[in-house]
């Protein structure tokens, strides 16, 4: 009697499981699906936007914020397509389980989903850098205060190479006016040579 109740109990939930499974895996199929046509939708409309736009056009900023969104967009929905194919595996073995081909494809799928796992969040963070405006022009300062700091100290150079030459110039006249010449003491006491 014990026995016959837990087969009954394991039969149900085995249903259950079964059911939970297959509408998860449909569900996300349906998304992905909606977001991968979406954003071939998207990569169609910048691609239009790019043929039809001037430099002087109104519509440039809503490009760019286009542009922005398809590349913040693809690259998680490119990492996601082996979740895909573990949901759609999943789904046609659950009507046929003894096909062998079909749980190949999902362990290899699954494999492969494990290591997009670990590879969507270092995805999301250059897709960010990369494509929203704000974070994009932080990472461009950034570069730019390097690149400054790096001409700031040739700048300091060259100031450092004026003064020594202004030195030199200034024992120069200084090594003239010992000789006692009147007419370039005359036309030196004239010049002005900043330190």
């Amino acid at each position: 009697m014990v026995i016959a109740s837990l087969n009954m109990i394991i039969s149900h939930l085995r249903k259950a499981v079964w059911i939970a499974r297959l509408c998860v895996c449909t569900i996300f199929a349906i998304v992905y699906i909606a977001i991968f046509v979406l954003s071939l939708l998207g990569l169609e409309a910048v691609i239009d936007y790019f043929r039809n736009i001037t430099k002087r056009d109104e519509r440039r900023h809503q490009f760019q914020e286009l542009v922005a969104t398809i590349l913040y967009i693809i690259p998680p929905t490119i990492s996601h397509s082996p979740f895909f194919i573990t949901s759609i595996a999943t789904l046609l073995r659950q009507f046929d389980e003894s096909n062998e081909t079909l749980l190949y494809i999902i362990s290899r799928s699954l494999d492969a989903s494990l290591i997009c796992s670990a590879i969507t969040p270092v995805l999301l963070s250059l897709s960010t850098l990369v494509a929203l405006p704000p974070y994009r022009n932080v990472m461009l300062q950034i570069f730019r205060r390097t690149w400054k700091q790096t001409v700031g100290k040739l700048q300091l150079t060259s100031i450092a190479y004026m003064k020594n030459l202004c030195v030199s110039c200034n024992f120069t006249e200084r090594f003239l006016r010992s000789n006692h010449e009147p007419s370039l003491n005359r036309s030196l006491q004239n010049r002005v040579y900043p330190l």
